[in-house]
């Protein structure tokens, strides 16, 4: 650095070279906290429409979930026994395979469930 003409109280050794890096990386890591802490705080509550929207999404989950007591209720294409008949037929003639309609509805009830919870 001195051989092509920087002054050399700008050149840093490498323990000043380490140092200015990791202040650096000090002061990015602070700056990304801070701007998290602002938004945290920041929050803004959701307009009236957007609680009208949360409501009505809540509603059609619950109504639809295929958890609580109604589910059941709704469950017309499924017989009460599924060990007496793996693939029933639907209301549409089309057939359902009961075994992977119930692994839908364990991989998919979660999900419902998260994105609901995500739209509180």
């Amino acid at each position: 650095c001195n051989g092509v003409g920087m002054a050399t109280d700008l050149v840093l050794d490498d323990g000043k070279r380490l140092a200015k890096r990791k202040l650096i990386e000090e002061n990015r890591e602070k700056r990304r906290r801070e701007e998290l802490t602002k938004t945290l705080v920041n929050k803004p509550e959701p307009t009236e429409e957007e609680w009208e929207l949360i409501r009505t999404v809540t509603e059609a989950h619950m109504g639809t979930n295929a958890q609580g007591s109604h589910w059941k209720q709704k469950r017309k294409f499924l017989p009460e026994d599924i060990g007496q008949a793996p693939i029933v037929n639907a209301p549409e003639g089309s057939k359902v395979d009961l075994e992977a309609f119930s692994e839908f509805t364990k991989i998919i009830t979660p999900a419902i469930t998260r994105v609901v919870d995500f739209a509180k």
